[in-house]
């Protein structure tokens, strides 16, 4: 008497004629592929491992370092904050403008705001050095026209900003506004 199979057993039966090709075909494909893959991924990675014989691992040494050195470092800019302390309206955005063509990065233009209220009485304009950049200071302070006696560093590591100036009631005085275009 046979036995029946029942739903629960696994059976294995040989694949049809043809279909063990076409697994074959998948599986040399999918090797392939593998392949090219690693070939392309090792070929172009940045953090390349050199095998090199004894005698000449330190004409690799050099020659890697030479290609590390040769970069060039990243540009770094000028971060500034400018302030509105005298009330006009957008006079912050006109100065943003005439730093921004000089290669400064303004990173926030505002009102200019102390204990909590708006101050737009600020006589003269100033520029405040954050973190210890007095020489950028000196140049945004002669783009602008500020005087160097309004200059002034308060050096402090929490702020995020290097420079930051304050627009104050002489800025139709300032080169800055002078050199902008007005309508």
């Amino acid at each position: 008497m046979r036995k029946k199979n029942s739903p629960s057993e696994l059976s294995f039966t040989a694949p049809e004629k043809g279909k063990s090709g076409k697994f074959f075909t998948y599986f040399i494909t999918i090797l392939l592929l593998g392949i090219i893959a690693y070939y392309i991924y090792s070929k172009s990675s940045p953090a390349e491992t050199i095998v090199v014989e004894a005698d000449n691992q330190e004409q690799v040494e050099s020659e890697t370092t030479e290609q590390v050195e040769s970069k060039p470092p990243l540009e770094q800019k000028v971060q500034v904050e400018i302030l509105n302390g005298c009330g006009v309206n957008n006079i912050a955005k006109i100065f943003e403008s005439v730093l921004r063509t000089e290669g400064f990065d303004v990173v926030n233009t505002d009102n200019l705001v102390e204990n909590g209220k708006v101050n737009w009485k600020v006589k003269d304009s100033k520029i405040i050095d954050l973190r210890g950049k007095k020489e950028d200071a000196e140049k945004a302070a002669k783009i602008l026209g500020i005087s160097k006696s309004h200059v002034v560093s308060q050096a402090n590591p929490k702020e995020i900003y290097d420079l930051r100036i304050i627009i104050g009631q002489d800025f139709k005085n300032l080169d800055g506004y002078k050199s902008y275009p007005h309508e």
